[in-house]
């Protein structure tokens, strides 16, 4: 609902990380696996209790203008390596409800965890993209993967 906005903001989808890095595995035959499909992702908003989904989209309608200054704090805070500031930044508004969150942080971190430890001990490198507030927190998956044994670190 905020891209609109955020492309007249100057911010183009066709540059995300995420299509990027789908673009050069494409051009360079590499296999691209998803960690879950679509639905699953609607599945999980959809499981929400519909007072909460309700007040998600009252947010994201009534505050468009400060959803897109946001990203442009997180772009900068993301280019530093800020990980304190993007975790204030990406996960602040989830933690304010704990359904969301749980539902749509910490059980998705959990069901990936297990198929990126697969990905990280096959032999061909792989490469996980997954949006920053899954990257950030304790209930994160670069926490759960530490904390099943992996060394994870900041590049």
């Amino acid at each position: 609902l905020a891209v609109p906005a955020l492309q007249r903001a100057g911010y183009d989808p066709s540059f995300g990380l995420d299509r990027h890095f789908y673009d050069r595995a494409k051009a360079a035959s590499r296999p691209v696996h998803g960690l879950e499909t679509a639905a699953a992702q609607l599945a999980a908003l959809d499981g929400l209790p519909m007072p909460v989904q309700i007040d998600m989209l009252k947010a994201v309608l009534g505050d468009v203008d400060t959803q897109v200054g946001a990203v442009a704090e997180i772009v900068r805070a993301w280019r530093t390596g800020d990980v304190r500031a993007l975790e204030r930044l990406l996960l602040d508004e989830f933690r304010e409800s704990p359904d969301v969150y749980r539902r749509m942080l910490v059980e998705r971190n959990r069901a990936w965890v297990p198929q990126i430890a697969t990905c990280a001990t096959e032999p061909m490198p792989c490469l996980v993209v997954v949006g920053g507030a899954h990257l950030v927190g304790g209930d994160s998956v670069v926490a759960m993967l530490r904390d099943s044994g992996f060394t994870v670190e900041q590049q």
